[in-house]
């Protein structure tokens, strides 16, 4: 059983490196009129830490059932939060952006050829300006064991880069082939418009299930070299879409371990494999490859504590 949605690691460093995209392509001075749309969960954990890092920022969180509803009336980390009873699709079909600039993640715990349409519907309503990001299962297996069926084929036909594709076992390739079909998505949907869906940030990442997440900006025809190059500094980014996501797979440490790790940083990675004196991975090369995602990504891993009530 996978950990609860606000324990996940991998999950968190994801939220984390959303919000420091943001920060990079919408200039500060004009956050406060941009609106958040999420779709929070019974925790609202994004929402907690979009206010964080954007207290000014209005948000909405959009929730189909009712009792999870009712936990996030609890749980509600400020009153900026706006809670809205809507089915996400509903919601998108819906949705009028009254010229106000948003910030939309799509955040499915999937994989359906609904959940891209949705995604090239809301692409199409959104305003020049806006980030927009989708999460999906990424989940290799179900899809090469369905192959000899052409369940892929049959389901998302319209979005493969060819009709041939092979389904890879690797969850990097698979996510790389759900890249290309959000390429294609977003060609598709934004065709006529003057505009164009570039991405910022791709990942890869398993926290009891894989998930593929991309963010991208709705930009007009001819601006992609300006966020490219806001993005310069940021190494975390993924501006080109025949580049494969960026794999996230942290370690779980005790608080002793990652003080003892985070004394040492930052540092040559292999010293890191040195320095507790002992394996997280029983293989070597496993051991290595996640210490050093826990060097790559150190500043984004998440504290998990004990409160004292």
């Amino acid at each position: 059983m996978p950990p609860p949605y606000h324990l996940r690691p991998n999950k968190a460093v994801d939220r984390h490196l959303f919000m420091e995209s943001i920060r990079f392509v919408v200039p500060a001075k004009e956050m406060s009129s941009y609106k958040y749309f999420c779709m929070g969960g019974p925790f609202l954990e994004d929402c907690r830490l979009f206010h964080e890092f954007f207290p000014n920022t209005r948000m909405v969180s959009i929730e189909e059932l009712d009792w999870i509803l009712e936990r996030q009336k609890f749980n509600k980390p400020c009153r900026t939060i706006e809670l809205v009873h809507s089915e996400i699709g509903d919601f998108i079909d819906n949705y009028f952006s009254g010229n106000e600039r948003s910030i939309f993640w799509l955040d499915y715990t999937g994989l359906e050829s609904d959940q891209i349409s949705e995604f090239q519907q809301l692409l199409g309503k959104v305003e020049a300006g806006s980030v927009v990001k989708v999460s999906v299962q990424s989940e290799p297996n179900r899809y090469i064991r369905e192959s000899r069926k052409n369940g892929l084929k049959e389901e998302f036909e319209e979005f493969l880069p060819s009709p041939g594709v092979k389904i890879p076992a690797e969850i990097e390739k698979f996510g790389f082939l759900l890249q290309q079909m959000f390429e294609i998505a977003s060609q598709r949907a934004l065709a006529g418009f003057d505009l164009c869906f570039q991405p910022i940030s791709s990942f890869v990442y398993r926290d009891g299930t894989g998930m593929f997440t991309l963010t991208g900006v709705v930009v007009e025809e001819g601006k992609e070299s300006s966020i490219k190059e806001t993005l310069k500094p940021w190494k975390y980014k993924n501006t080109d879409w025949a580049i494969e996501p960026k794999l996230i797979n942290v370690p779980v440490l005790t608080t002793k371990e990652r003080q003892s790790l985070q004394a040492l940083l930052p540092t040559v990675k292999r010293d890191l494999v040195k320095s507790l004196g002992f394996k997280v991975e029983d293989d070597d090369k496993e051991n290595a490859k996640i210490m050093e995602q826990y060097a790559d990504f150190y500043v984004q891993y998440p504290y998990f504590v004990k409160g004292v009530p």
